[in-house]
């Protein structure tokens, strides 16, 4: 399989460098959007792997290096939108970590590296989106903080999940005021900066507002 290259047709769509080659979700004649690998020669930009055969896209989305391999969130509809790994071989690109087992979606995003660890939003059976911690196994995936109990999740806005620039330390928006509204305010910081350890709450969302025009806490957690 080929890119079309005779126009902006295959849609080049995020990059990742793995090794001396890089790796890249690109769309296809007959096969979608799928994930793609150049070492910089014609010959050697080849197809890694239809994730989902035939025609329709695995919607890669996220590019993420991680312990040797390149994470990133697609679906072979066979699963829903889960998490993947890829050593850059069509052997080497398996499903990493099936969070909701069967045709539901966890929907992976926002995935970051601090430390030793990857931090991703998912929504999982029970608690709903919520912030995450992986290995890159699903066994290795555990709940940080259930920031808004129950199975509705929190709202995350479209803020993006960021490492600190030391590299120990996850930023991230969250709208958690349902909650403070429910109760007395003080009360309800303090039950929060108690509930979510090891997330520490950095700041109220007026000493933010700079941050985002969505009414959440500016929150990090410690890598």
């Amino acid at each position: 399989s080929t890119l079309d290259r005779s126009s902006a047709a295959s849609d080049v769509y995020k990059r990742q460098l793995l090794g001396n080659e890089v790796l890249f979700a690109a769309h296809a004649p007959g096969l979608g959007r799928e994930l793609w690998k150049t070492d910089g020669t014609t010959a050697g930009t080849v197809l890694v792997k239809d994730i989902r055969a035939g025609g329709n896209a695995s919607l890669i989305a996220d590019l993420v290096p991680f312990g040797g391999y390149v994470y990133f969130a697609a679906t072979d509809a066979i699963s829903g939108f889960e998490l993947w790994r890829t050593d850059g071989t069509e052997a080497g690109t398996i499903l990493a970590a099936d969070l909701r087992p069967g045709g539901s979606s966890s929907s992976p995003r926002d995935m970051t590296v601090v430390g030793s660890e990857m931090f991703l939003l998912a929504n999982m059976t029970g608690v709903g989106l919520e912030l995450h911690k992986t290995d890159g196994t699903a066994a290795g995936t555990v709940l940080v903080a259930d920031l808004t109990p129950g199975s509705g999740g929190t709202d995350f806005g479209f803020a993006n999940v960021t490492a600190a620039s030391n590299g120990s330390v996850l930023a991230f928006l969250a709208d958690v005021l349902a909650l403070a509204r429910r109760q007395r305010r003080q009360k309800a910081v303090k039950t929060l900066v108690a509930r979510v350890d090891p997330v520490k709450l950095l700041a109220h969302p007026r000493q933010q507002a700079h941050l985002s025009a969505y009414p959440g806490f500016f929150l990090g957690a410690k890598g």
